[in-house]
């Protein structure tokens, strides 16, 4: 399927016709998701522009590695740094949604690589962005879990206890918007593991999945017959799939493997869908407001 075809709105006034049909129910009223966003073609070139930068340029952590692009926030103010043309297209393609306000504009991309198995302990973003994240996800699925701490007092603190209210499940090639109270209130996380089982229940964007939708096994890859390194049906990726840059990657972003348990729960059939993640890609793209254009020295 080709990039979802969004109109674009004038200097990204928000329109709450157009972009409310991409609102989750069952969610709170600020979190839209809008699958397909960009196109397959758009996702292998984004991969292969992501893993052609030098070296340096990714910032190793424990459970994941990272890229900052338009500098590196910062409470004193980020100093911009010029974005390329790769990346600024999507930023004003999400600017032109209008989910920012009229004015404001997104200056930076954290672009985030998880490994099958990686994720990331639920967190605020903080104060250093305008409260509203986009995230386009690539080459894989995952599921991002959200909290409420469980008082006003443990906000923030390294031992916050935490509240799981609901999950949503992040395809590729999908964009996710949190706005307002979602920013402010709502801890987000992703769970350390390869497999997520998923249900209707558990997963608050069940009806607005593709992935999950479908049921027809000629369009997902049981574990028992699928080739993890050589699927049937490969997208053809204009770079090579190695271990010095995408191993793990699902080359065909529309199979994945998958385990259905049917559960008879109270006289009904519940189909628990099994998914195992491969390497994905978010590119994370926010307002930083406190920016300077001049490096500050030190010393003399």
């Amino acid at each position: 399927m080709d990039g979802i075809q969004i109109e674009s709105l004038p200097n990204g006034e928000f329109d709450n016709a157009a972009i409310n049909k991409f609102r989750i129910d069952g969610a709170p009223s600020t979190v839209y998701y809008i699958p397909n966003f960009v196109s397959k073609l758009e996702e292998a070139t984004l991969l292969e522009k992501v893993y052609k930068v030098p070296k340096p340029k990714w910032t190793q952590l424990s459970n994941r590695r990272l890229q900052n692009w338009g500098g590196i926030p910062h409470p004193n103010g980020m100093l911009v740094e010029k974005i390329p043309e790769w990346l600024s297209f999507y930023l004003d393609k999400v600017w032109n949604l209008g989910v920012f306000e009229k004015l404001i504009k997104p200056n930076h991309v954290l672009i985030n690589e998880y490994l099958s198995g990686q994720g990331i302990m639920p967190h605020f973003d903080g104060p250093l962005f305008y409260p509203t994240i986009t995230t386009l996800s690539l080459g894989s699925h995952t599921v991002l879990d959200f909290y409420l701490p469980r008082s006003e007092e443990s906000r923030g603190s390294q031992a916050e206890e935490k509240s799981k209210q609901f999950s949503l499940f992040v395809e590729p090639r999908s964009l996710l918007i949190l706005k307002g109270e979602m920013y402010t209130r709502y801890l987000h996380g992703i769970e350390e593991t390869d497999w997520d089982p998923v249900s209707s229940d558990n997963i608050s964007n069940w009806n607005y999945c593709e992935t999950l939708r479908n049921s027809s096994q000629e369009n997902i890859l049981t574990v028992e017959s699928e080739s993890h390194n050589s699927p049937s049906n490969p997208v053809d990726y204009p770079f090579k799939v190695d271990n010095q840059g995408v191993e793990g990657l699902s080359v065909d972003c529309d199979k994945a493997a998958v385990k259905d348990n049917i559960v008879d729960e109270l006289g009904r059939n519940k189909i628990i869908r099994t998914l195992h993640r491969k390497t994905r890609v978010s590119l994370t793209m926010r307002h930083v407001p406190k920016t300077s254009k001049v490096k500050i020295k030190l010393g003399r």
